[in-house]
């Protein structure tokens, strides 16, 4: 699923960048090497949408239903 636009570059202050924190995480994350790959031109970032979707991708994380099973489990024993 493609939230961004592939062939678009957003700035932080972008609406759609809520997405992914506010422009002070973005900052954060830029400035200790986390989040998703940016592109600076002097003062200027901008993220490439291409990049954005498959950062996105590689951080889904799909519930295991562990902690549900194991609490219903412990509900049912005890």
């Amino acid at each position: 699923m493609n939230y961004f636009d592939d062939d678009e570059f957003y700035k932080p202050s972008d609406p759609k960048m809520r997405l992914l924190g506010t422009e002070g995480c973005l900052a954060q994350w830029r400035c200790h090497g986390r989040g998703p790959a940016f592109i600076k031109f002097g003062n200027r970032v901008l993220y490439n949408g291409k990049t954005l979707n498959e950062w996105l991708e590689n951080h889904v994380v799909v519930p295991s239903g562990e902690a549900r099973s194991n609490a219903k489990h412990r509900s049912t024993t005890s």
